[in-house]
C-alpha cells in the first residue's frame, strides 16, 4: 500500500522508533537529510520516550457547560 504524505506531513509511526534506535553520535541534520524531516522534527523524537503521537486535543476543558 503506497501512501502519499503532504510535504509538511509528520513521520509516520514506523519512522519513530527508528529515529530512536540512532545511536546519539549521528546528528540531527543527517537522520533529517536522511528521513526528508525537518531536523527539529528528528530532534523531537529522538529525545521522546514513547513512538505514540501526541494527542491534538485540550487536556482540560477550558469551561463547564451550565445545565439550562
Amino acid at each position: 500500500m503506497n501512501i502519499r504524505l503532504h510535504q509538511k506531513a509528520s513521520p509516520t509511526l514506523a519512522v519513530h522508533p527508528e529515529l530512536q534506535a540512532q545511536p546519539a553520535t549521528v546528528s540531527n541534520r543527517t537522520l533529517a537529510e536522511a528521513y526528508g524531516l525537518n531536523r527539529h522534527t528528528t530532534s523531537k523524537w529522538c529525545r521522546r520516550d514513547e513512538t505514540a503521537a501526541a494527542l491534538h486535543r485540550p487536556h482540560q476543558r477550558h469551561a463547564a457547560l451550565s445545565a439550562a
